[in-house]
């Protein structure tokens, strides 16, 4: 007989493997940096992207915002027969002193509100009460109301503490004149009111609304220095550091002592570069103030049909000035 092998054969099932021993290696550093440089360029493409969609999304809830304000404007006038005023302020020609309206210098988002399911605020109001921003009137007038904000507008503080800003303003054509007797070419006008048959022109091709940057640029009241504010409006004019009049840009949707903080005119072109360190003011009925916005390359702007475009910032300034007439006898589309 054989003997028994000591030791199994390998191969056998009871053999045991031989143990091998590997060290593990580790990322080098040349590696790790390419793989956080990697990383990087995702992370640099990504971002582009998801800025861009957010932004998409904020302008479109700017749309929609402005389209409520819109129909609103629409079931005003099919209550009353007319578009509401810009702001209701005192005629100083009336030799009573009274052009017939509310002369709380109250203005035309107020006059809104009902249409915008605001009804217990409308009540609260005192149409009544001169100037109008006192009284049972101050706590409207400080009420922030979420449709009449841009959700791409940058926050910031109260140009005045007590008023409750605005980003969306009226249009109230290209002379920058507010008084019906200056003969102003858009469908706001102060102490006056239009109607649809006025908007000659066709409602689809004339602005109602449009955007505006809260307390920016400046304003600066020129008065009768036409040199001056011709230089403004140029851009040549020595740049100021404060405003310089009683109503900085859009500081209330209530109280409308200035056209500047109701208004814009499409003398300067969306987002004007030229006028971005102050705009001007001749009187607190005059003055020129564009549409301004925090979209890249334009701002939203609701026809007078209800409609909302985004207007580029390059728009022919021929064009963007014909759509701010409502009988200018131009057929004009953005």
């Amino acid at each position: 007989m054989h003997e028994k092998e000591s030791n199994p054969r390998p191969n056998s099932p009871g053999a045991q493997s031989p143990i091998i021993s590997r060290a593990r290696r580790a990322f080098t550093l040349v590696e790790l940096l390419v793989v956080i440089a990697i990383i990087g360029i995702l992370i640099a493409l990504l971002l582009p992207a998801v800025q861009a969609a957010r932004e998409a999304a904020r302008c479109m809830r700017c749309t929609n915002n402005l389209k409520q304000l819109g129909q609103a404007l629409h079931a005003y006038h099919d209550a009353y027969n007319a578009f509401p005023t810009g702001s209701g302020r005192r005629d100083p020609r009336d030799p009573n002193n009274n052009e017939g309206l509310r002369t709380a210098i109250i203005g035309w988002t107020a006059r809104l509100l009902p249409c915008m399911e605001q009804m217990q605020l409308y009540d609260q109001i005192d149409w009544e009460r001169e100037p109008g921003n006192s009284g049972a009137n101050v706590l409207v007038m400080g009420t922030d109301l979420p449709f009449v904000h841009c959700p791409s507008a940058r926050d910031v503080e109260r140009p005045k503490a007590n008023y409750a800003p605005t980003n969306y303003v009226a249009c109230q054509g290209v002379s920058g004149r507010g008084f019906s007797w200056f003969k102003p070419e858009g469908l706001f006008m102060i102490a006056e009111y239009r109607k649809i048959n006025d908007v000659i022109d066709g409602t689809s091709h004339t602005m109602a609304l449009s955007e505006c940057l809260i307390g920016e640029p400046w304003v600066k009241r020129y008065g009768s220095d036409t040199a001056g504010w011709n230089a403004c409006l140029a851009g040549t004019a020595p740049p100021v550091s404060s405003n310089n009049t009683s109503g900085p840009r859009s500081f209330s949707w209530f109280y409308t002592v200035q056209m500047s903080v109701w208004s814009y005119s499409a003398r300067l072109p969306p987002n004007d570069f030229l006028t971005a360190n102050h705009e001007p003011e001749i009187w607190s009925n005059f003055g020129f103030f564009a549409a301004r916005s925090s979209h890249p390359g334009g701002v939203n702007v609701a026809m007078a049909d209800g409609s909302v475009q985004f207007v580029v910032d390059e728009i022919d300034i021929d064009v963007w000035r014909a759509s701010a007439t409502v009988a200018g006898g131009e057929v004009v589309g953005f």
